[in-house]
């Protein structure tokens, strides 16, 4: 397979090989004749290839100067595949985008269209700033610049099944949304391995106040469509609250949603971690009651999450303020059976006794012990959900500190120092 022309640079780019053997090539610096940087995208056999001149009788294709059709290709789990063109030109609106559906086995020819791909419709819109693919075979398309009836970048996610893919424009009939300017609705997108998914817009305005942040949770087999609210969506309650700036999807499937910045009560950045299930999700606003929370300004509860293996998860939190003692530090062990709710105290976290007490740390993932080492108060603890905090370990003399010390077998016994 080459190009047409010179400049092309045919097969410089993506090369992708899909879930049912055949393979994907795509070119956006491909021309059409007299017009430069149109793009392409082209299905090879895995079997026998392809071979011939690119057009777009074997290839997906744009019509326009940098339409730049195959940006990017998105391989389904299913052997189907997805090609976004954030590029693409629509009826004069430069960037408006498009992402084209593909089957795996016979592809797509001729040019980008309303009639074989989801579209944007207004200059920037840059529809298909990222695909995600899920494990049931199906996918999500990102356009965080979609812009809805004169409201600018408010942001759309889409979902599609993975067999039949999904044309047309993007509308709130058929797309999770934004409402304000700026929203950006799917900044971020994440697969669970249920088949579920996750959409992350921290941007997300609440009426009047600025970037309270969403995380919604939507059915893999479904999806969801309309306006992002605190009825189908995890929510904030504060400006700048940023609900959504970090979420992780755990390896048993349920995902935990970070929220440094989070205001409570009129305490600024107390900061919020959110845990939720693969099935179920979890909507409303952050409060004590669903996370695990801050008591003290600028806590930052979250701005530290560790993810273990097993699907526990550490929350270090080197800002939490002791009392007398700011940025005494804390860290928490959340699992499965022992969830993280409510303020952060003894009870779930192995809490610093002085200012920047808080040093290294290990976790025994077989027991569900938390190791953490308080390097101000000279002090090793020992936590685990179960038993809480137990006494500094290596503590010979009763002090209350960890002591240093060394072991010297003699004679077949031993004697400390």
């Amino acid at each position: 397979m080459v190009g047409s022309t010179a400049f092309d640079q045919f097969g410089s780019k993506q090369v992708i090989v899909l879930a049912n053997g055949n393979y994907v090539i795509s070119n956006d610096y491909s021309a059409l004749g007299e017009i430069f940087e149109v793009g392409s995208v082209t299905l090879g056999s895995g079997t026998s290839g392809i071979s011939g001149v690119v057009s777009s009788a074997n290839s997906l294709v744009g019509s326009n100067f940098s339409d730049q059709v195959g940006t990017n290709v998105f391989p389904l789990t299913n052997g189907n595949y997805v090609v976004t063109s954030p590029g693409w030109r629509f009826d004069g609106n430069a960037r408006a985008g498009a992402a084209t559906f593909a089957n795996g086995k016979t592809g797509i020819t001729g040019p980008v269209s309303p009639s074989n791909s989801l579209i944007g419709t207004v200059a920037n819109d840059r529809v298909g700033s990222g695909v995600v693919a899920l494990s049931n075979g199906n996918y999500v398309v990102r356009s965080v610049f979609w812009s809805s009836s004169g409201v600018g970048e408010v942001g759309a996610v889409t979902f599609a099944n993975g067999q039949t893919g999904i044309t047309g424009t993007i509308s709130p009939q058929n797309s999770l949304v934004g409402s304000s300017p700026g929203d950006r609705v799917g900044t971020a997108a994440h697969a669970l391995p249920n088949g579920n998914y996750l959409v992350s817009s921290p941007l997300w305005d609440s009426g009047s106040l600025a970037n309270v942040g969403a995380v919604t949770f939507a059915n893999g087999t479904t999806g969801i469509s309309g306006a992002v609210t605190s009825v189908n969506s995890l929510v904030g309650s504060s400006a700048e609250d940023r609900v959504g700036t970090t979420t992780l999807v755990l390896s048993n499937g349920d995902y935990v949603v970070a929220s440094p910045m989070w205001d409570h009560n009129g305490i600024a950045n107390v900061g919020a971690v959110t845990f939720a299930n693969e099935v179920k999700g979890v909507v409303g606003t952050v409060s004590p009651e669903n996370s695990l929370v801050g008591t003290s300004a600028d806590d930052q509860i979250g701005s530290q999450v560790l993810p273990k293996a097993n699907g526990d998860v550490i929350v270090r939190s080197e800002f939490w303020d002791a009392p007398g003692f700011p940025n005494a530090g804390a860290v928490t062990l959340c699992t499965r059976d022992f969830p993280c709710l409510g303020s952060v105290s003894s009870a779930n976290s192995v809490l610093g006794r002085a200012t920047n007490d808080v040093g290294g740390l290990d976790y025994d993932e077989t027991n569900q012990r938390l190791v953490v080492g308080l390097k101000v108060s000279n002090v090793v603890v020992v936590f685990s959900p179960e038993a809480g905090t137990t006494s500094p370990i290596f503590d010979f003399d009763g002090d209350g500190k960890t002591d240093i010390s060394v072991f010297r077998p003699v004679g077949g016994s031993g004697s400390e120092w």
